[in-house]
């Protein structure tokens, strides 16, 4: 992590559980354990549901791999120049399928044809940048921000230390006059 400068790194929970989770109690705020989330949810968040004091975020996976695809399709995330001969064939292992279901149903998923492991490093490279910005609005979010009265509303604040002569100072707002007051 601090060789790479490394700013937010996300790593599978599985299959060394216990090796990921102390990886990240490692480094604090900076490592998530990610499981794939691979219930169908239509309506759902595409982002990560986060759980910072665990340390552990979930993540559809069809979404997940789509945006990684996306994103290197957009010539988005840039890639390193000397990458391993099997680095592509990884890439396209991972095929987005579509079928039915004995009910009827469209159920669309990504199958391996073969290793992915390249492929599913850039889907977490990707998760570990949305954990970083998640983590940088949630900061951003609880930050107190003070700001004075006469940012918000038009008024002249009185100064009773240095009192100019210009200003007639009043506790409150004028005092009606009653002679033009006919009652109710």
């Amino acid at each position: 992590m601090e060789h790479f400068g490394v700013g937010m790194a996300a790593i599978d929970h599985l299959p060394e559980g216990r090796l990921a989770h102390a990886f990240a109690e490692r480094f604090p705020g900076r490592v998530y354990l990610v499981a794939y989330n691979t219930a169908e949810h239509p309506r759902g968040p595409d982002t990560p549901n986060v759980k910072p004091d665990e340390r552990f975020a979930t993540v559809r996976r069809l979404e997940a791999i789509d945006k990684m695809t996306d994103l290197i399709r957009a010539q988005c995330n840039l890639l390193p120049l000397d990458l391993p001969d099997e680095y592509f064939d990884h890439l396209q292992a991972l095929v987005r399928t579509s079928e039915q279901d004995e009910f009827g149903k469209q159920r669309v998923f990504y199958r391996a044809i073969g290793d992915d492991d390249y492929a599913q490093a850039e889907v977490y490279d990707v998760l570990a940048t949305e954990l970083w910005l998640h983590q940088q609005y949630v900061a951003h979010a609880m930050r107190e921000e003070f700001t004075t009265l006469e940012e918000h509303i038009d008024f002249r604040r009185s100064d009773l230390a240095s009192y100019d002569e210009d200003f007639e100072y009043s506790p409150g707002p004028p005092e009606p006059d009653l002679d033009d007051f006919d009652g109710y």
